[in-house]
């Protein structure tokens, strides 16, 4: 998985009505999210300062739920096609796909 700042990231307003997310540290967090219309611009920099607590708590639940001896072994009460959304996501996290 490529490198990127540690978590929380948070959200700053910038001038013009564009977003910087900024890591714990206070460097940016290399995302910048252009104007568009407030609620759309708001989301995707609310959305994007979440990625690294998102992507922790699915890594956690795939680890919790996939394998041998886990809930989810193939006899579960959990649909296939969810564990397998979980891994790709993953692996686009990544940068496996």
């Amino acid at each position: 998985m490529s490198a990127h700042p540690p978590g929380p990231w948070t959200v700053r307003k910038d001038e013009g009505g564009s977003f910087s997310i900024v890591a714990t540290a206070g460097t940016v967090a290399r995302a910048w999210v252009a104007p568009g219309t407030p609620e759309a611009t708001t989301g995707n920099a609310r959305l994007t300062a979440a990625a690294p607590d998102l992507l922790a708590a699915l890594q956690a639940l795939v680890a919790e739920l996939d394998g041998p001896g886990k809930p989810y072994d193939g006899d579960s009460y959990l649909p296939p096609h969810l564990i397998m959304q979980a891994r790709h996501a993953l692996e686009a996290a990544r940068g496996a796909t």
